[in-house]
């Protein structure tokens, strides 16, 4: 029956109808079909793998992609990430980098040019001379970037549509490098087309909100109310700050968060009196806090002046930061608890290394503002380390010298990183006296008294003082192992500073030569005599350290207070 059906309708349609479409199906549909598989995107050529993962942090409402990825074959993948202040844009950089998982990761602030050049300078770190331009130094950090790995980044902070050029050469032929520009300006549109990518962080709105109070606060109810009541702009860094007093303080501060409270206020008045000086400590830096904390903290310039409390600070460094990384977080903890008791020496010299590594991680790996409170909260660490360093256990113990002068050196480098370089003079000095006791010198302490020097020399150049620093490093310069007085050139270090030596910089620079030079004549020996700057430096009677106390029969250690002040 189908058979005579198919029949009948063969008769009726003409054959040349079957033979044009057979011809269709033949040749004319396979190259339509590629036609269409041309126009669809989403069959289109894949894209490449690009090196930086997607930006997404957590809730992702603050986050608006502007520019979605592109592809640029002769240059790095370059992100842009722009916003306001308190934005979250350190917050979703962190994110980039750590799922990124790059081998290393760089840290530019392009404020201005001397700031520039320290921040690459410090990534360098081979002995750059103030005799090279800033061009020279940023050619050497191109170079620098064209042999670093196959994976590494370079964040690039505060930067302006003026820096256009110097983006440019950063991201041209560099396919391995990935580049991530952070920036509070708006960004040119001429300027878009250095960019892989750009995301827009803004402030939250209340749903953004809830979601990240989600796990500080129980109650639905509660969350809503908090964001609905709180003081906008909502910002990333005032959310956290939430998160973190609702944490802590518990039932009674979500209560207050609900009512309107502002939770800078109620963090403050939570604080502990030690915390609360920390806090005014970190109010004194060239980092700017924010104003509503700021309003909470009076006579912040005179408290920069007095001891800092150790081991007091980890609370509020988490609080103000909104977050803390976990491994430094977990160290300086550690090193914490283990400063609140008698330790054993062996002990004291694990926590010293501890804090060490934190600071050399987090100071390479962190923007400025983060850096900077991490240095007073480690700061706090060092010196609490130095005094439980007894002075009989370092005069008899030659093995912990080298802890005792490591930690010193760790407190001066962020002492000058928080733009404290007196601070750093005096810890350095203190090194320098307890190296010097070793006499005659020998390996390893020629080693440890030069890189001191260096360092001094470093923390005198921001001082502004030419003289010293000149000095210091002819000291470093010409420490022997078999000179009994190794430091004779660098009388300065037991005597006050004059007013007069930090004026040279006033002065010529043809008479800071001559200066220099005849004080250089000075110092040098005549023969069969005994070199004069051996009599201010004689450790005959030697001078009392910190926390001893000079009798008339000589210094006595460990008479009173045998400690590191």
């Amino acid at each position: 029956m189908v058979g005579a059906a198919a029949a009948a309708l063969y008769r009726r349609v003409p054959s040349a109808i079957l033979g044009g479409g057979a011809l269709f199906l033949c040749t004319v549909w396979p190259m339509a079909i590629d036609v269409v598989r041309r126009l669809l995107p989403c069959l289109g050529p894949r894209r490449r793998r690009r090196a930086v993962p997607p930006a997404l942090a957590s809730a992702g409402a603050h986050v608006r992609t502007t520019l979605p990825y592109v592809e640029r074959a002769s240059r790095a993948p370059a992100t842009l990430v722009e916003g306001g202040p308190g934005s979250g844009k350190s917050f979703l950089v962190d994110g980039i980098v750590e799922r990124g998982a790059f081998d290393a990761v760089y840290r530019v602030d392009m404020t201005d040019e001397a700031t520039m050049r320290h921040d690459i300078e410090a990534i360098l770190d081979d002995g750059a001379t103030d005799r090279e331009t800033f061009e020279q130094v940023f050619a050497r950090f191109l170079r620098f970037l064209d042999a670093a790995g196959a994976n590494a980044v370079v964040v690039l902070d505060r930067f302006r549509a003026s820096d256009e050029r110097i983006v440019r050469r950063v991201c041209d032929g560099r396919q391995h490098c990935t580049v991530i520009v952070m920036t509070r300006d708006h960004v040119p549109a001429a300027v878009l087309d250095l960019f892989s990518e750009a995301h827009c962080c803004s402030n939250l709105n209340d749903d953004a909100a809830v979601a990240f109070l989600d796990d500080a606060v129980p109650s639905a109810d509660d969350r809503e109310a908090i964001a609905r009541r709180a003081k906008r702009p909502l910002t990333i860094e005032v959310v956290q700050l939430m998160r973190g007093v609702a944490k802590q303080i518990g039932a009674e501060a979500i209560g207050e968060l609900s009512n309107g409270q502002d939770p800078w206020t109620l963090a403050w008045n939570w604080m502990s009196p030690s915390m609360r000086r920390s806090a005014r400590i970190m109010a004194a830096l060239s980092d700017p806090l924010p104003e509503a904390l700021a309003r909470c903290i009076d006579e912040a310039g005179d408290v920069i002046r007095q001891d800092i409390a150790p081991m007091q600070s980890v609370h509020v460094v988490s609080t103000c930061a909104g977050y803390v990384p976990g491994a430094c977080f977990s160290m300086a903890r550690c090193a914490r608890a283990c400063l609140q008791r008698d330790l054993p020496i062996e002990t004291l010299a694990q926590a010293a290394r501890a804090v060490q590594v934190c600071w050399a991680g987090h100071a390479a790996s962190s923007s400025s503002s983060s850096s900077s409170r991490w240095a007073m909260l480690l700061i706090a660490h060092c010196e609490g380390i130095a005094r439980q360093f007894s002075v009989d256990v370092i005069y008899r113990e030659d093995a912990y010298v080298e802890s005792f002068c490591a930690n010193q050196a760790a407190l001066a480098h962020m002492y000058l990183h928080v733009q404290r370089p007196s601070r750093a003079v005096l810890a350095l000095q203190t090194s320098l006296r307890v190296i010097y006791s070793r006499s005659p010198l020998q390996e390893p302490f020629t080693e440890y008294m030069s890189k001191t020097l260096l360092l001094l020399a470093t923390a005198y150049a921001n001082q502004g003082d030419v003289r010293s620093y000149r000095r210091a490093l002819s000291a470093a310069s010409g420490v022997d192992p078999s000179s009994p007085r190794p430091l004779s050139r660098i009388r300065l270090l037991e005597r006050a500073e004059s007013p007069a030596r930090s004026s040279t910089f006033g002065r010529s620079e043809e008479s800071v030569d001559a200066s220099s030079q005849a004080s250089d004549a000075d110092d040098q020996p005549d023969a069969g005599t005994e070199r004069p700057g051996t009599r201010a430096l004689s450790f005959r009677r030697r001078r009392p350290l910190f926390g001893e106390r000079e009798h008339e029969g000589g210094t006595q250690p460990g008479t009173s207070d045998t400690s590191f002040r």
